[in-house]
């Protein structure tokens, strides 16, 4: 990518800049004006980098005060290459939008808004009037956006540099015109005479989708701060069942003695109580359902070797409370002074944000959070952290972005080191440093599809456009999953979304109320998933489609160098894909055993390409593809049904000596399965067992052995020796 006279150059295209320079949008006397920075505009080439960072900053001339409510660093158009039906939009920073063709329909900003308030039965907001917001030829995306076509030319455009404020990626799609607008939000701080205030940098890549997206991720962790010194938990939280908000002290109990009854099936760190126990939002202390307070499960959750677990709002208050009615002062408000409300979450009444740059404020929130640290809570779930758009700070000079990082530095100063922090939601550069876990996603309710994003389909989405700031930025939390179907999600749908969940490598939850109900029959669907492995999890089609296809790991050990992959169909008739090898990081002249995980069959040898099955509407395959051996004299491990990862997490070590083969298992997985062996000269023998039971090796078909393995015991070493 370069820059040319009043324009960025670009594989697919350029963008010609309107006027041939940035400026900068300020309030004067309550009227909007705009200030031309062609001497403030910094444009520069990413060092070994086919892409360009750009910049500017806006000087206070006047003798008054002014209030700077953006910088509009690109307002041009998009000259694309062919057919412009063909390019796609990938607003992979917004929660829950989709990517679209540039030829398709699609909802306006406002309009989706509405439906969000509506899917929680609540009255939509009036808002006020904007062309970029009612006009649903407008696409938007806020931080980091992807224009990509099938031939696979990609411009990624994505906030950059020093954390200054948000940035917002918009097209205008009109038939065959493309304008573009990159704004940096700087919300109306207030610059002083003679002050200068920068801009948020954004950089323009020329990459591969995936390629672009790793690296811009990877450049915002540099500038940004990251927090990846502790690894994904698993656990249980009490949001995602029939009792919701309802939840009782009863019900943590009976979680508590279900996993201290099945400690070595439900490998659980952390018990986390959710959104339900509290009188309202702003008042944490317990409710009726929960006669005792807190502090006695959090004694029992410790003494069952488990982590103690909260979720909290801090920043929500309900208008029922005293705090409402004495401390105007303290909330959220547009520019005219009104409050923002909170109301269409649910919890009854009316309820407001608090201003988090007034200082009583800040003190009031460091008090909810050591109040939690010393009831004993070692988990801290804070939700509901939104900012508003057109908020007006206590403390003027404060961008959004700037009072976010403020917000979670304060979070992590009042609970300590130790505490771990899972925030959401989506891509929140304003926790980076500070969270050690983010909701990547929305909500997984159990619902494959539905007008807002709180569905099954938008989750995977989810889990599959961030994998890249995965263990780069924190862990993802991709939200629950589930023990069986619940409510409208079929057994199909479940074992795609336990796919994708335990792929991803993140965090691993559940919410079913085992105490109240015989889950034992389930675990193994948990097991399977536990502990998420240490694996590098790649999208490997990005940006070929509205969702990526196929996502797994290289599996490079010293016995291996295997791929595991996820192949999953969203479309709407029955699929066959072609996976290529080389795509996957294999190599394209070795021959590699297939073989299924959920189904336990082994599906043949390839080269070059693997072509699936047909896999039905919302269905999908995980496969392990293994290096063949070149003489067939030496067996070959082609999968395992004792973890999803299919080896990553669940083995340890494999040994050949002489004619023998030792595997070494790792504590991971379930208890019980089976290790599938190819084998071309002889059927294996057991030799030796050690911290397991085992069924014996039965012939699965032509040179293919299964052996049955029962009865691990955690923190016990595990092995099996085979005569082969």
């Amino acid at each position: 990518m370069e820059r040319q006279k009043g324009s960025f150059v670009f594989a697919g295209g350029k963008i010609k800049i309107f006027g041939g320079s940035a400026t900068a949008t300020v309030l004067k006397a309550g009227r909007e004006e705009d200030v031309s920075l062609k001497e403030a505009l910094w444009v520069s080439c990413l060092s070994g980098l086919p892409g360009i960072k750009i910049g500017a900053s806006f000087r206070n001339r006047d003798s008054t005060a002014v209030s700077l409510r953006r910088f509009n660093l690109v307002e041009g158009e998009m000259v694309l290459k062919g057919d412009l039906s063909q390019w796609r939009f990938f607003p992979i920073g917004t929660v829950g939008k989709r990517a679209t063709l540039f030829s398709e329909k699609v909802l306006s900003r406002y309009e989706t808004i509405r439906a969000v308030y509506r899917s929680f039965n609540a009255e939509p907001p009036t808002l006020p009037p904007h062309p970029r917001y009612e006009d649903p030829r407008w696409r938007e995306s806020k931080d980091v956006a992807v224009i990509t076509n099938q031939d696979g030319d990609t411009i990624l455009i994505g906030a950059a540099g020093a954390p200054v404020a948000y940035v917002e990626v918009s097209l205008f799609i009109d038939g065959n015109s493309v304008k573009i607008l990159v704004t940096s939000e700087m919300d109306d701080v207030v610059v002083e005479p003679g002050e200068e205030r920068a801009s948020q940098e954004v950089v323009f890549l020329s990459l591969p989708m995936l390629e672009a997206m790793e690296v811009w991720a990877k450049m915002v962790a540099e500038s940004h701060g990251y927090r990846i010194n502790r690894h994904p938990l698993v656990g249980w939280c009490s949001w995602y069942n029939e009792k919701q908000n309802r939840i009782s002290e009863q019900d943590i109990v009976g979680i508590i003695e279900a996993t201290k009854k099945e400690k070595d099936r439900l490998s659980f760190q952390v018990i986390q109580i959710d959104d339900g126990y509290q009188k309202t939002v702003g008042d944490w202390q317990t409710n009726e359902r929960f006669p005792r307070g807190l502090s006695s499960l959090v004694k029992r959750i410790k003494e069952a070797g488990l982590m103690p677990g909260l979720w909290l709002a801090p920043l929500a208050v309900n208008d029922s409370l005293p705090l409402f009615y004495h401390h105007p002062d303290w909330f959220q408000r547009d520019q005219d002074g009104n409050l923002l409300d909170r109301s269409w979450t649910g919890w009854g009444g009316r309820s407001y944000a608090l201003d988090p740059t007034h200082p009583e404020v800040q003190k009031y929130l460091r008090t909810i959070i050591q109040d939690a640290v010393l009831l004993g809570f070692e988990y801290l779930k804070l939700d509901f952290n939104e900012l508003a758009e057109g908020v007006r700070f206590f403390n003027p000079k404060k961008t959004r972005l700037e009072a976010m990082r403020d917000l979670f530095r304060l979070y992590r100063e009042a609970m300590g080191e130790k505490v771990y922090l899972l925030s959401g939601i989506g891509l929140e550069r304003g926790a980076l440093g500070f969270a050690d876990a983010m909701r990547i996603g929305p909500d997984a309710v159990a619902e494959w599809d539905a007008p807002v994003p709180w569905c099954i389909r938008e989750s995977i989405r989810a889990v599959l456009f961030t994998q890249p700031v995965h263990r780069v930025w924190w862990n993802n939390d991709p939200d629950v999953t589930y023990l069986k179907p619940y409510r409208k999600l079929t057994a199909q749908e479940l074992k795609t979304w336990h796919s994708a969940v335990g792929l991803s490598c993140g965090t691993v939850m559940i919410s079913e109320l085992l105490g109240s109900k015989d889950y034992s029959r389930h675990f193994r669907n948990l097991e399977i998933l536990t502990p998420p492995p240490s694996e590098k999890v790649r999208p490997f089609d990005l940006g070929k489609g509205e969702y990526p296809q196929c996502f797994g790991f290289r599996l490079l050990r010293p016995w291996e160098d295997s791929a595991v992959v996820m192949v999953w169909n969203p479309e709407k008739d029955w699929q066959r894909l072609v996976i290529d090898l080389e795509r996957i990081g294999l190599s394209g002249s070795q021959n590699y055993h297939v073989w299924s995980f959920w189904d336990e069959a082994y599906l043949g040898v390839f080269k070059k390409s693997w072509s699936t099955p047909e896999i039905p509407f919302r269905d999908c395959l995980v496969v392990k593809i293994t290096p063949a051996d070149k003489d067939g004299t030496v067996p070959v491990l082609v999968g395992s049904t004792l973890h999803i990862s299919c080896g990553a997490a669940e083995v340890a070590n494999l040994l050949f000596f002489k004619d023998c083969l030792q595997i070494e298992l790792t504590n991971s997985g379930a208890r019980n399965g089976r290790l599938f062996l190819y084998a071309a000269n002889r059927r294996p023998e057991i030799k030796e067992v050690c911290g397991c039971r085992t069924k014996g090796v039965e012939v699965v078909d032509a040179n293919l052995y299964s052996l049955g393995i029962e009865e691990r015991v955690r923190g016990k070493q595990q092995s099996l020796i085979l005569k082969v």
